[in-house]
């Protein structure tokens, strides 16, 4: 993946853009089974917390969603108290609760305050479904690739240029190599990848 997440990339042939398909599906199995490992042991991760050390971490907790609401230029018009009732349920119920935690939209991202595991596991949850989801439109690609490839062997050698939008290839435009140039005509098209279905959420 490059620097920016966008990248315009040169192959000369099918098979190279082949082989770097399936390299970066590679990359993306081995980045979601190494995922797959922590959020195990994230899940599986039951130490109790000390008394004393849970109270601190309640009260940071509270602390903590009192200045989010505030900074919220949504919620500045309302009090403090109503911001804690619509943005992270009522405080009598987070002080009898240590589970409760919520994810709270400040655009353009999204900040949990709560019990460490439980954010973590939504955390890996989600990054999981985006990379199998990445992975499929990759698999999708791949094989447009090869029906691409059987349509255009009779006119030659063919180079490609693709666009990539987070590894993903977005347009492919087909020209002719160099071995192929002597010829009197050029062939170039692109194709969208389409898009797949919304990847399941997870269970919260």
């Amino acid at each position: 993946m490059s620097a920016t997440g966008i990248q315009i990339l040169s192959f000369e042939n099918f098979t190279a853009f082949e082989t770097h398909l399936r390299l970066l599906k590679s990359k993306y199995n081995d980045a979601i089974t190494k995922y797959e490992e922590t959020l195990g042991f994230v899940l599986r991760d039951n130490k109790p917390v000390a008394q004393k050390s849970q109270q601190q971490q309640q009260r940071w907790a509270e602390e903590m969603q009192e200045a989010l609401a505030v900074s919220d230029p949504k919620n500045r018009s309302m009090n403090a108290k109503d911001d804690n009732k619509k943005m992270f349920g009522t405080k009598d119920k987070d002080k009898h609760d240590g589970s409760v935690g919520e994810w709270v939209a400040l655009e353009p991202m999204s900040v949990f305050v709560g019990p460490k595991n439980k954010g973590l596991a939504e955390l890996y949850f989600d990054t999981i479904n985006m990379l199998r989801e990445n992975m499929g439109r990759i698999t999708l690609a791949l094989s447009i690739c090869q029906a691409v490839k059987a349509k255009a062997a009779l006119s030659g050698n063919t180079s490609l240029v693709v666009s990539f939008v987070n590894d993903i290839p977005t347009k492919v435009l087909l020209r002719p190599s160099d071995a192929s140039l002597a010829k009197k005509y050029t062939m170039s098209f692109s194709f969208a990848v389409p898009s797949m279905p919304p990847a399941p959420q997870s269970v919260k």
